[in-house]
């Protein structure tokens, strides 16, 4: 099979990405895509796979503390469609991830979230992945749609990073998470108003209305952030 001419990646630690920094705890990762611990955690370690070790689907921004970066949050997102869909376990994932990094011709800190991925490396990615389960549990366009659904929730910048996610657990866009905005935890799109405030001031017994008024925004958006957080709360 041929290689894939990926292009080299700008250079992550000059000037310091601020996206590559770590800022959440596998607790957060958690809760925000309601992922078992144990997931994420089989996700950040080496693996054997044929008897071979495979490198970890993500690799922790700090290993010794266990936090993760943006980009880490952005590959958990994308990740997170596995435990969505009957007959995907993480075995396959790796080796179609191991795949399209032996595609690559140089390393991939974070592959599917590369430019490339969403060419070549996608289709290696969902051909290796595909092959290995069920078909028909989706229909005959497979797995394309529901990546992709996932895809179209981050939002890139002119270099092609992830710059801002809108978490995959609601039905909108009311609520999105962006790096150097509220410490990169969940926010109202386009208020900067963190979801935590909102939520706090809900469950002791403020109004949609009242919370409404008095961040001055409409009341379908405070609905919105605590659908969001009810949601989440409901599977842990």
């Amino acid at each position: 099979m041929a290689r894939i001419a990926f292009s080299p990646l700008p250079d992550i630690n000059s000037p310091v990405d601020q996206r590559e920094l770590p800022q959440y705890s596998l607790a957060e990762l958690s809760f925000l895509f309601d992922i078992p611990k144990p997931t994420l955690h089989a996700w950040s370690r080496p693996s054997r796979l044929n008897g071979r070790v495979v490198e970890p689907l993500i690799v922790p921004a700090d290993e010794s503390a266990a936090l993760y970066s943006f980009y880490n949050l952005a590959e958990v997102h994308i990740l997170s469609l596995t435990t969505r869909i009957h007959g995907v376990n993480i075995a396959n994932v790796r080796r179609a991830t191991e795949q399209l990094r032996k595609e690559a011709l140089h390393d991939l800190p974070h592959p599917l979230l590369s430019e490339e991925f969403h060419t070549d490396g996608r289709s290696i990615w969902l051909k290796q992945l595909e092959k290995r389960i069920d078909l028909s549990q989706y229909g005959q366009l497979g797995l394309a749609p529901i990546l992709d659904t996932y895809l179209e929730r981050i939002v890139r910048d002119a270099l092609f990073k992830p710059n801002k996610i809108f978490p995959a657990s609601q039905d909108g866009k009311i609520v999105s998470i962006t790096p150097n905005v509220s410490s990169g935890r969940p926010i109202i799109e386009g208020t900067g108003i963190p979801v935590a405030s909102i939520w706090n001031r809900f469950r002791v017994g403020d109004s949609i209305e009242l919370l409404a008024d008095d961040y001055e925004i409409p009341p379908d958006l405070i609905q919105g952030a605590v659908s969001y957080v009810e949601k989440l709360s409901s599977v842990v």
